[in-house]
């Protein structure tokens, strides 16, 4: 990675690890959703299984979407402050 801002964005920077230890809430609500995941799955036919599949993907492309518009809203937040900070102290 080039800089810290490519980093956090392409994924480099992980902060769950950071506040989500391996037996905090967060992390103990991942791993039942991804068990019950699991069973559900093995309870479905071959339809409705591509059937959540695809539900699946739709969630993971909405999830990156947020994620993206969250951080570079946030950014663009983050620069016009700074901005603002450096042209008032002139």
């Amino acid at each position: 990675m080039s800089s810290i801002l490519e980093a956090l964005y392409m994924g480099g920077i992980d902060f769950a690890s950071h506040y989500h230890g391996p037996d905090s809430p967060y992390s103990k609500a991942a791993q039942e959703k991804y068990e019950s995941s699991e069973k559900l799955v093995a309870t479905l036919g071959e339809n409705q299984r591509k059937l959540f599949e695809q539900y699946r993907k739709a969630q993971s492309d909405m999830e990156h979407i947020s994620r993206y518009t969250i951080y570079t809203e946030t950014l663009k937040f983050g620069i016009g402050f700074m901005a603002e900070l450096f042209k008032d102290n002139e």
